[in-house]
């Protein structure tokens, strides 16, 4: 049959019956679901940006670059909506990214208040690969969060959306 003989409660090939598993995780400001089979990254050293809370890679070693997750949390100057935030943050992208161009941009409720998911591609310097892009945005008082996903756009459509499940389960506490 098309759905194998195998029984997925005692099989944990994602790929073999097509069903990821996730796990919360959890700290004293947000949770999201995240695959159980992706590590999880929390120690940063001065070389990654300011802000960045947490990132989750996917476990696929044998690429050129690494499907990843990451969560930024940022203080700006005043109070913000998402939809500044969101419009923001693509400007700066627009900006940063070189071959920039925006995909797509989706209305979605997060944390109970609406916001975007925006999908974009671009080349962080004239020589890197182009990479896309997927984040979505919350901003509460003067606390700005940023949960970004990075991929090839040629990434494997199951890995994509197990991102775009990451960013929509984000929750603050």
């Amino acid at each position: 049959s098309a759905c194998g003989s195998s029984t997925p409660q005692e099989e944990n090939n994602d790929v073999a019956n097509n069903e990821a598993r996730y796990h919360d995780y959890v700290t004293n400001d947000f949770r999201m679901s995240v695959p159980d089979d992706w590590d999880t990254l929390n120690n940063f050293d001065s070389s990654y940006p300011d802000g960045l809370r947490v990132a989750f890679k996917n476990n696929i070693k044998d690429t050129g670059f690494t499907a990843n997750v990451s969560v930024f949390e940022n203080e700006s100057e005043k109070s913000m909506t998402n939809e500044d935030l969101s419009q923001n943050e693509l400007k700066n992208n627009s900006e940063t990214l070189l071959e920039y161009q925006l995909i797509s941009q989706e209305e979605i409720t997060l944390d109970k208040s609406t916001t975007y998911l925006n999908v974009f591609e671009g080349k962080n310097s004239a020589d890197s690969a182009t990479y896309r892009f997927m984040q979505t945005y919350i901003a509460k008082g003067t606390s700005t969060w940023v949960i970004s996903a990075t991929y090839e756009a040629t990434e494997d459509e199951f890995v994509v959306e197990k991102m775009e499940t990451m960013l929509k389960s984000f929750n603050l506490k």
